[in-house]
């Protein structure tokens, strides 16, 4: 718990590279043979949160977790984390795909802003 007084104490900002939900994360995120870091993170995650540190999520977009992306951008919505979608640019991109999925994701949190998620202070999209 060294790193959680820590924290606290210091005012230090966590931000974590998370990539989606546990298949998607997995796919590029693994430890040697193959095992997914995914379980360690959100573990690591919810317990930063549970310390009231509020740690905050950038993802890149890519064609290796754009189908993911909206059910991750809900679990991002319902635990209130900032979050940061930035668009892969060294390879190609499915932008329709995106387009579609974001849309999906907006919808989803416009109706989160009537019920009050402060979506301006949580929420980036970045790098267009």
């Amino acid at each position: 718990m060294f790193f959680i007084s820590f924290i606290n104490h210091t005012g230090t900002k966590v931000s974590v590279s998370l990539d989606g939900l546990e298949h998607f994360h997995n796919k590029t995120r693994s430890f040697s043979h193959n095992n997914g870091s995914f379980f360690y993170v959100k573990q690591n995650l919810l317990t930063l949160i549970e310390n009231n540190i509020t740690p905050s999520i950038m993802t890149v977009l890519s064609d290796d977790n754009i189908d993911g992306i909206f059910e991750f951008c809900k679990w991002m919505v319902d635990l209130r984390l900032p979050f940061r979608f930035a668009i892969v640019h060294d390879r190609p991109f499915n932008y329709e795909k995106a387009y579609n999925i974001l849309l999906e994701c907006y919808n989803y949190i416009a109706l989160r802003i009537k019920d009050g998620y402060p979506f301006t202070s949580l929420h980036q999209l970045a790098d267009l």
